[in-house]
């Protein structure tokens, strides 16, 4: 007579952290590939938006937990209309450097993606790099939710432009937007 015996609990237990590991594993992998398809999805809108000669270049580093995006655009400013022999003025450049945590669990949030994006303008001639040396960039932080929809928060910090008499000081700028999955309900509030 054959004696069956019990699945001792430790065996259950064990069995049920693999299986979970894997259903996180799998649900990271599979978010991380949504994000980069909404990354790309994005970067055409802007071309379309911007124009494609705006985007110089952009490149995307898809890894398992954490992926990086960085996209550079650029702008030429117009050349001066009365004179001729004026130098042409070298293109500005904004470069935006973005990090994007995959779900789940994304940047400590139940979401499918968080990507905190990062501003910095290249190009600028000696004066302008001066003038704008007391100035913190812009982020952008975007919370694409599980079930659609994104949570969208800018922050701006405080900082200065100029010396003595002629200086411009602002106190920090932050925007909360919510957008739901059609995109037909946004929402926002800013300080």
């Amino acid at each position: 007579m054959e004696s069956k015996t019990p699945m001792s609990k430790k065996n259950i237990v064990g069995a049920a952290v693999v299986v979970l590991l894997a259903a996180y594993g799998g649900a990271t992998w599979y978010m991380g590939e949504s994000a980069r398809k909404h990354y790309e999805e994005a970067l055409e809108e802007a071309k379309g938006f911007l124009g494609p000669q705006a985007v110089v270049s952009h490149q995307y580093e898809r890894g398992f937990w954490t992926s990086h995006a960085k996209l550079v655009l650029q702008w030429s400013p117009p050349a001066a209309a009365d004179a001729d022999d004026a130098p042409v003025p070298p293109p500005i450049r904004i470069a935006v450097d973005s990090t994007l945590r995959h779900g789940p669990l994304a940047g400590a949030r139940v979401a499918a993606a968080v990507v905190e994006s990062h501003f910095a303008v290249e190009g600028l001639d000696e004066n302008a790099r001066q003038a704008l040396a007391k100035v913190s960039p812009p982020t952008l932080t975007t919370v694409h939710r599980l079930m659609g929809g994104h949570d969208i928060h800018f922050a701006m910090p405080a900082g200065e432009m100029g010396e003595g008499d002629q200086r411009v000081s602002w106190q920090a700028l932050t925007y909360q937007m919510s957008l739901d999955a059609a995109r037909h309900k946004v929402s926002g509030s800013f300080q």
